[in-house]
């Protein structure tokens, strides 16, 4: 199982000390946490910037979110340019939202198959909007314990029905 950090709330930083009380980047308030996607958002294991750091330490579902987020901040030339000097866009967290660029972006036909072939090799279905996944084929995918998997999975599943929401903070991201 991979090494995960939580995320390092505004104000906390090792390496970039911001004097305001708010981060320019997403006005995050001392001691709270950037907004998923901030450029400002430090690494926390090397205290680089987040989005494009090598260390990619995040938790499955901080990375999702973050993600996802970043795919919708992103435009086709970003993405052109990413995948040119990327050889599977998977290095970093910026790279990864490139990928979900692509796929939110592809034709309808090719997301059809893109979906069929992921529920193949997952073991999901689709229930209406959602995807269910059986939580033995996903900690498999996860390459983790059925026991490690299943509090990733609820956090998922609950960012699906409730989007925004962050469980450690009660808030809205």
């Amino acid at each position: 199982m991979k090494t995960t950090m939580n995320r390092v709330p505004f104000g906390n930083e090792t390496k970039l000390y911001i004097m305001a009380g708010s981060c320019p980047g997403c006005g995050a308030g001392r001691n709270q946490y950037h907004a998923y996607g901030c450029p400002l958002e430090p690494c926390p294991q090397c205290g680089g910037r987040l989005n494009h750091c090598f260390c990619m330490v995040l938790s499955i579902a901080d990375e999702f979110k973050l993600t996802r987020k970043l795919s919708q901040t992103l435009t086709r030339d970003q993405v052109l340019k990413m995948a040119d000097t990327s050889k599977a866009l998977d290095r970093t967290y910026e790279e990864k939202a490139g990928f979900s660029w692509i796929c939110d972006n592809a034709s309808p036909e090719l997301k059809k198959e893109m979906e069929r072939q992921a529920l193949e090799i997952i073991g999901g279905t689709r229930h209406g909007d959602l995807i269910r996944v059986p939580l033995d084929k996903a900690a498999e995918c996860l390459g983790l314990s059925i026991e490690d998997a299943a509090p990733i999975m609820n956090e998922l599943e609950s960012e699906c029905l409730y989007p925004g929401w962050d469980e450690r903070t009660g808030q809205e991201q």
